[in-house]
C-alpha cells in the first residue's frame, strides 16, 4: 500500500498539484511531498479521535481527499462530515479483511462507512468492488495500480543458483512474500512436497504415473491460459524476443539428476511465521527454504524455473508485476486481482496444494510450455499499466480542483 500511495503522490506532483500527505511516520518518510505525521493504528484505539481531528483541520483546506486502506477511508469519513464545504472523498481499498470473527466484523463497519460516505471507491480487486458495491458505495471503479520502475537483474542465472547453492538437475521455484496469513505458503509447503513425490515417482525405473502426474506426451491441460484478465487500456502489444528456458526440464533429459530433492523452493521475505512455516516443511518433507528479506529479488525473479504466489487473496500484487517483467514462467492461486496482473501469461489455480503443485510439475516437465509462458510473460509486461495511466484515472475521479 504505502508503494502506491507513494506512486499516486508523486504522479499529482508531478502534475503541478498542491498535495499534502498525512501518514505514519514510516509512509511519510519514503515521500519526497509535504505532510503530517499520522497516528494511523491497525486497530480501533484511543487515538483515533485525534487522526479525526487532524484529518478534519487538513481536510478544511482540501479539493479532494484520497484515504488508502479502509481504516483511513473510515476515519476520513468521519472527519469531513461535519465540515461545510466538504471536500471530494476517494478511497481507495487494497485489501480483503481476513481473522477472527472480531477482526471480520470491525472490518465490515468500516466497509459500510467508506461505502456510504465516500464520493468514489477505487478497489484494487473485482471482489472488493462488488462489495462495496453491494454496501451501497454510488461510484466504485477498478484501481490503477502501475508496475514500478523497471529494475534489471544484476547477475546472471548460474551466479544466483550457486549463491544459493542449488544443484545443478535441482529446479529452482521462488515466491517473494511476506510471511504473513494472507499469503498462503502454508499452501506452498504442502504443494513443494507433493511435488517432490510427484518428480520421485516419474525417476523411479517403471514409477506409475497418477492421475496427479500427468504424461509429458499427453495434451497438457495448461497450454492455453484458463483465465483472461479483466479489460484493460494499456500501451499497444509489442511482442517480445522469444527467450529460450535457461534448461530443458524434458523428462527425456539425458542430465542425470543428482541424488536428493528435484526442487528447491525458495521464499524470500520475512514475517511472524517463519518458525511455524520451517517447522511445517521440515515435518512434511517440503524442500522450502526460507531466504529472509533480499535487496535481489530482480535476480531472484530472473533465475526461477518457476515463480509460485500462493495467496489466500491479492490485489493488483507487485510481485507478480515484476515476475512478468522478468519473463517469469508463474504459477498463482486466483484470488483478488491477480488475473488483472497476469492476464494469459500465467497458469492460475484454485487454493489447493495438488492444483499448484500439479501446474508446477506440468511446468517443469515441459520445456515447451516453460518457453511460452516466459515469453508471454515479457509480452504481458508491456502491457502492465504505467504512471500516465494512474495519472489518468486520477484526473478523472477527482475532477475539477478549483477551489
Amino acid at each position: 500500500m504505502a508503494r502506491h500511495v507513494e506512486q499516486v503522490a508523486t504522479e499529482l506532483a508531478d502534475a503541478g498539484q498542491d498535495v499534502r500527505i498525512a501518514a505514519p511516520r514510516a509512509v511519510r518518510e519514503r515521500i519526497a511531498v509535504p505532510g503530517v505525521e499520522l497516528d494511523l493504528r491497525d486497530r480501533p484505539s484511543a487515538a483515533d479521535a485525534r487522526t479525526v481531528e487532524t484529518l478534519r483541520t487538513l481536510a478544511a483546506g482540501a479539493d479532494v481527499v484520497h484515504a488508502h486502506g479502509l481504516r483511513a477511508g473510515a476515519l476520513t469519513v468521519l472527519a469531513v462530515r461535519s465540515l461545510r464545504a466538504r471536500p471530494r472523498v476517494v478511497v481507495t481499498e487494497h485489501n480483503l479483511a481476513v481473522g477472527s470473527r472480531r477482526t471480520l466484523a470491525i472490518s465490515g463497519v468500516l466497509e459500510r462507512l467508506v461505502a456510504r460516505g465516500a464520493d468514489v471507491v477505487l478497489a484494487v480487486a473485482p471482489d472488493l468492488a462488488e462489495r462495496a458495491r453491494r454496501l451501497g458505495a454510488r461510484d466504485v471503479r477498478l484501481a490503477v495500480v502501475p508496475a514500478p520502475p523497471r529494475r534489471p537483474a544484476t547477475a546472471g542465472r548460474e551466479e544466483v543458483r550457486a549463491s544459493l547453492s542449488i544443484p545443478d538437475g535441482v529446479a529452482l521455484v521462488i515466491c517473494v512474500s511476506r510471511l504473513a496469513p494472507q499469503k498462503g505458503l502454508d499452501l506452498l509447503v504442502e504443494a513443494a512436497a507433493l511435488t517432490e513425490r510427484t518428480l520421485a515417482g516419474r525417476a523411479a525405473p517403471g514409477g506409475d504415473r497418477t492421475p496427479h502426474d500427468p504424461s509429458p506426451h499427453a495434451a497438457a491441460p495448461y497450454d492455453a491460459a484458463p483465465h483472461v484478465a479483466a479489460p484493460h487500456v494499456a500501451a499497444p502489444h509489442v511482442a517480445a524476443p522469444h527467450v529460450a528456458a535457461p534448461h530443458d526440464p524434458s523428462p527425456h533429459d539425458p542430465t542425470p539428476r543428482p541424488a536428493g530433492p528435484a526442487t528447491a523452493w525458495c521464499v524470500a521475505g520475512s514475517g511472524p511465521l517463519r518458525a511455524e512455516l520451517a517447522e511445517h516443511a521440515a515435518s512434511i518433507g517440503a524442500p522450502v527454504r526460507l531466504l529472509g528479506a533480499r535487496e535481489d529479488v530482480p535476480d531472484l525473479l530472473a533465475a526461477a524455473d518457476v515463480v509460485v504466489s500462493t495467496s489466500h487473496w491479492d490485489g493488483q500484487t507487485i510481485v507478480l508485476q515484476e515476475a512478468m517483467v522478468a519473463g517469469a514462467a508463474v504459477v498463482a492461486t486466483d484470488v483478488g486481482g491477480v488475473s488483472i496482473v497476469t492476464g494469459e501469461a500465467g497458469i492460475l489455480t484454485g487454493r489447493d496444494a495438488r492444483e499448484v503443485s500439479d501446474a508446477v510439475v506440468q511446468i517443469l516437465t515441459d520445456v515447451g510450455l516453460s518457453r511460452r509462458l516466459k515469453a508471454a510473460a515479457l509480452r504481458r509486461s508491456s502491457d502492465l499499466a504505467t504512471g500516465a495511466d494512474l495519472a489518468a484515472q486520477l484526473r478523472d475521479v477527482y475532477g475539477p480542483t478549483e477551489r
